[in-house]
């Protein structure tokens, strides 16, 4: 299976799904600035400041900001290309570098990695440096892809009686114990969850 195909295909259904019930064009631009966003976010998790006391790092947090973050790097590839999947997937499998670890563990390398990647924007070089930072591999990044979109799809469905704390816990951190299984497609990743958010929540 291309797991780079998938996502980016899933992604396309996704931003058409949006894109159609949105009052406003929704463009490159928009994907930029959002990923800009969640970098920031991600940058923001890690013990980058000087002047307050240092913080757990969360890897696992860390991994769902790298998956938010492949969200808008993929809709920004295929706005450059016309949502053609065979363009944006080799354009996708080129700029998208696992297995290269990032040690950064001091705060003032931290701040030197934000200052350089955000004066020099390149959205392929930001996900880079948080799935290495992660070290994450491809098979890891898509499983989480596909169980993030499936979370997503179990909050809409539902609703309006949904809610994000699951006995004590956020939902996303459930997501962990779904890791170990072999699941390849959202559709796996959704009957997975549903089945765990019913034994838990429901219970």
């Amino acid at each position: 299976m291309n797991l780079i195909f998938e996502m980016l295909k899933i992604q396309k259904e996704l931003n058409q799904l949006m894109i159609s019930n949105s009052n406003e064009p929704i463009g490159r631009n928009d994907f930029l600035v959002a990923l800009i966003v969640e970098f920031i976010e991600f940058i923001d998790s890690l013990p980058w400041k000087w002047w307050t006391t240092k913080k757990n790092i969360d890897l696992w947090n860390l991994k769902i900001e790298t998956v938010d973050i492949a969200h808008f790097y993929f809709s920004y590839v295929l706005s450059t290309v016309d949502n053609d999947l065979e363009k944006a997937t080799e354009i996708v499998k080129q700029q998208l570098k696992f297995g290269e670890p990032i040690e950064c563990n001091k705060d003032s390398c931290i701040r030197k990695y934000a200052y350089n990647l955000l004066t020099n924007i390149k959205p392929h070089e930001m996900l880079n440096f948080c799935i290495n930072f992660t070290q994450l591999d491809l098979t890891t990044f898509a499983k989480i892809y596909f169980l993030k979109v499936a979370l997503n799809k179990l909050r809409t469905h539902y609703q309006p009686t949904y809610t994000r704390n699951w006995k004590g816990q956020e939902d996303n951190q459930y997501l962990q114990q779904l890791l170990d299984l072999n699941i390849t497609s959202v559709d796996e990743a959704y009957n997975e969850l549903e089945k765990l958010y019913k034994a838990i929540v429901a219970s």
